[in-house]
């Protein structure tokens, strides 16, 4: 036997295919690896963002000496969107924290039972401003317009 075949035939002895075996699973494992980890940076790209911010037409009317208006404060978390949503007939109401659907430039929330404009809102955000409408558990909508900027209660008196 010359040494090229001896040295093929040592190859496939007990202790070279253990040593194979060892190599092949380290490479499968790797190349496992390699899978998740292109699969994990697919599925947590980060969707397109809405702008986040105060959505408000929350006014002083001169003429009552009413607070009136609505304001949504859209912000972004480890658990997805957010709204604080405050609603003003008079007097402000306590503002709620709510779960936001975000689809694209869509945009829904519950308002709970109890809170000023109860229903569920559906809408869109572009070029600045929150649109939709709400509708009411007792059948009532209303449509907003909200402009993105500072809150009724960042501006000066």
């Amino acid at each position: 036997m010359n040494l090229q075949t001896k040295s093929k035939a040592t190859f496939w002895q007990s202790n070279d295919i253990a040593t194979l075996i060892r190599v092949a699973t380290v490479l499968l494992l790797s190349l496992g690896l390699l899978a998740g980890l292109l699969c994990a940076t697919e599925e947590s790209e980060t969707p397109k963002q809405l702008e986040t911010g105060i959505y408000s037409d929350m006014h002083f009317n001169q003429d009552g000496g009413d607070v009136i208006g609505i304001e949504v404060f859209l912000l972004y978390s480890v658990s997805g969107y957010h709204v604080v949503f405050q609603a003003s007939e008079g007097e402000p109401c306590v503002p709620v924290v709510l779960k936001a659907k975000v689809q694209d430039s869509l945009i829904s929330f519950t308002i709970p039972e109890g809170v000023l404009y109860e229903g569920e809102f559906a809408g869109w955000i572009s070029e600045g401003k929150l649109h939709g409408n709400i509708t009411g558990y007792s059948g009532y909508a209303s449509s907003l317009n909200l402009v993105l900027g500072l809150s009724y209660w960042q501006k000066p008196l």
